[in-house]
Order: structure tokens, then C-alpha cells, then sequence
């Protein structure tokens, strides 16, 4: 492993402006370096030293925007909409898997394009299963909401026809009290 790169040896204020000067996107490396000079004095780094900073930077947003169009690709190829709940959370899913796949890309491991569209597919059927198990929830909130109002309705009647309530009274239990 080689040795610690000099920007990350540096206080955290010079860090921070350096990253400022690098995601703001306007200046040349030249003016970064000289920014940093007046910030810095004799603690600012090299040109050289910026140069494999931004360099580097540059690669991972360029790797993270080719990244997420793939993935949103592939969401639209197993028929998630990338804005809908299930297209957003298979985008995440797959980021998560990209990512991984990288790293082990990285250590020598190979991309296999095959698994990741089978990881995909997978992803949506899961979620669409989810998907159901919320509508089959919903049913049996209906329907248990349906049967506590006939059992209401059924004990508002014989309290009716026992006497002991008004007309009145119970139509004002049943509308105001019920909604019935």
C-alpha cells in the first residue's frame, strides 16, 4: 500500500475549501492552487497534489453518473417506472448491488451483466409480491370495518326494539356516534 496522499494529511478547513473549490467547478487548477496559497500559506498542497485530488474526484462522479443512468436502464428494462415506489426502491436496490459488484470488480471478480438482470427481475417480483400482501391488508381492514358496523347495527336495533331508548336518541347514537 502506497503512502498517505498529502491532502489527507491536511487540517480539515483546507480540506474543506479544497473540496468547495473542486465541486464548485469554475476555477482552473491553477487558480485552485493559487485560492489555496491565500488560504493556506504553507500549508497548502501541490499543484500536483490538487491535480490527483480533483482527478480523482472527477472519476468517482463520472463511475456515480454512469452508475445510475445503468441502473435506471435496468429498471426500466424489468418495467419499473424509476419515479414509482417499486421503480425507486429497485434503483436503490440495484445502486446497492452496482456498488458491490464494483468493489469486487475492483479486487479481481468479474461483472456478470446475466446475473444482475436476474437480480433485477427478482428485486420486482418481490416487490410487486409486497405489493399484494398491502392490497390483501386493505381487504381485511374493509372487511373487518364491514362486520363491526352490521354488529353495531344489530345491537342499535334490539336496543330499539327493547324500549328502553328513544327513537330520537337512537337516531342521533346511530348518525352522530356510528355514522350509520
Amino acid at each position: 500500500m502506497g503512502r498517505k496522499s498529502s491532502i489527507d494529511t491536511l487540517p480539515a478547513a483546507i480540506k474543506t475549501k479544497l473540496g468547495k473549490l473542486i465541486k464548485e467547478n469554475r476555477l482552473t487548477l491553477d487558480q485552485i492552487s493559487a485560492e489555496l496559497k491565500e488560504f493556506a500559506g504553507d500549508q497548502a498542497p501541490s499543484r500536483t497534489a490538487i491535480w490527483r485530488h480533483k482527478d480523482a474526484f472527477d472519476k468517482v462522479i463520472k463511475h456515480t453518473r454512469e452508475r445510475l443512468q445503468f441502473v435506471k436502464i435496468w429498471a426500466h428494462e424489468v418495467g419499473a417506472e424509476p419515479d414509482s415506489d417499486q421503480g425507486r426502491m429497485l434503483v436503490e436496490m440495484m445502486q446497492t448491488l452496482l456498488t458491490d459488484t464494483v468493489m469486487a470488480a475492483s479486487e479481481g471478480q468479474t461483472l456478470d451483466p446475466k446475473a444482475a438482470r436476474e437480480l433485477a427481475l427478482a428485486i420486482k417480483a418481490a416487490a410487486e409480491a409486497g405489493g399484494l400482501s398491502l392490497k390483501q391488508q386493505d381487504l381485511i381492514e374493509t372487511r373487518t370495518r364491514e362486520k363491526l358496523q352490521r354488529e353495531q347495527q344489530s345491537k342499535l336495533d334490539n336496543l330499539g326494539k327493547s324500549g328502553k331508548v328513544s327513537p330520537e336518541a337512537l337516531a342521533t347514537i346511530r348518525r352522530d356516534l356510528y355514522g350509520l
